[in-house]
């Protein structure tokens, strides 16, 4: 864990050369983003449990003709990645190079538009573990970065670009076309107190004969019957405290929201965060929407900073990043190490 640590601390370290510059924010992004994506590039076929598949993917891809591509069980355009990868004469790290560009791009360019405070958005990325999950499920994340930047094209009013953004997500991993719902619900009716809460009673209740319907489905499917016969996505007391405290916030954050004059970016914080809590909760009962879960709280990296200006607390924000970071220290150096999940750990070995 020393490796990974010494990482975290750059955070700050970065930060604080970064403020004696005029754009600071944008510095410390193109800075700390630059880093994350070597760490990414240059891991082993061993460093994240998902590596070594694909490996075995890309050597595959490379002798695979369109029939073999389309008919595999792996999405089109991720595929279609690897060919490139090939017929330009790259190895395995050019593929991860790739994957680390969009990936990381995409998420901070998300970052750089919506956040309050790109400092701490860096801080709950790495300190609550989100970077280092993408050493495992780096397809899922390649989606997630194609859908945060999709989301940032959708509340600078782009709908359209974003909605393409999405459905490209989608073909790199299935689970990218779950924000369609963020973008189905934002692009609705302008949303009432009344509407909203009517809204998340019948979602929540609807949500556990749903949740039932994909277990069953993903236990009678070859390829999804894994997530449901172990136990990695079970949460533990951590997971289960953490999740009521998200739903303790919601709830603040609801009884003090403003439905009738708000901005495009609000709306989106409300609706995501609603989809976060109400995952995470089904997410104790029901392990295998930890997947689904992954999607949606990564979103906290623009959450955590937009809730800390809500409640008056930016004056205070060299504590409340403080405070963070050494939360982050914590939650790392306590899920990291011999977690079969992340198999991240020794990074050089």
């Amino acid at each position: 864990m020393l490796f990974y640590n010494l990482f975290y601390f750059t955070v700050p370290l970065i930060a604080i050369v970064c403020s004696f510059f005029r754009d600071n924010r944008k510095l410390f992004l193109v800075l700390i983003g630059s880093l994350m994506i070597l760490i990414l590039t240059f891991r082993g076929i061993n460093v994240g449990s998902d590596t070594i598949t694909y490996y075995n993917i890309f050597n595959w891809s490379g002798n695979a003709n369109l029939t073999d591509l389309t008919q595999s069980s792996v999405e089109i355009c991720y595929l279609f990645l690897n060919k490139f990868v090939h017929l330009i004469g790259g190895n395995f790290t050019l593929l991860l190079f790739v994957i680390a560009v969009i990936t990381i791009f995409g998420i901070l360019y998300f970052i750089y538009t919506v956040s309050s405070n790109v400092v701490m958005s860096i801080i709950v990325f790495i300190g609550f573990t989100y970077y280092f999950m993408s050493f495992n499920i780096s397809r899922q994340f390649l989606a997630i970065g194609i859908d945060l930047a999709a989301s940032a094209f959708l509340i600078k009013g782009k709908r359209w670009q974003s909605l393409i953004l999405i459905i490209i997500a989608g073909l790199m991993h299935n689970s990218g076309y779950l924000y369609l719902i963020l973008w189905l619900l934002i692009n609705s009716a302008k949303i009432t107190k009344k509407k909203f809460v009517l809204f998340t009673g019948i979602t929540a209740v609807l949500s556990i004969p749903i949740s039932k319907l994909i277990g069953n489905y993903m236990a009678n499917n070859e390829r999804y019957g894994i997530y449901t016969n172990n136990t990695v996505e079970n949460k533990g007391l951590f997971g289960i405290l953490f999740a009521i405290v998200l739903l303790l916030l919601l709830i603040m954050m609801v009884v003090n929201f403003d439905f009738e004059n708000n901005k495009l970016v609000d709306r989106y914080i409300l609706v995501a965060f609603t989809f976060i809590v109400l995952i995470d909760l089904l997410s104790i009962f029901y392990p295998f929407l930890g997947r689904i879960r992954y999607s949606f709280e990564v979103l906290l990296i623009v959450i955590v900073p937009y809730l800390v200006v809500e409640y008056k607390f930016e004056r205070f924000n060299l504590i409340t990043n403080t405070a963070l970071f050494l939360v982050g220290i914590v939650i790392m150096n306590s899920l990291i190490p011999n977690n079969i999940f992340y198999g991240i750990v020794p990074y050089f070995g």
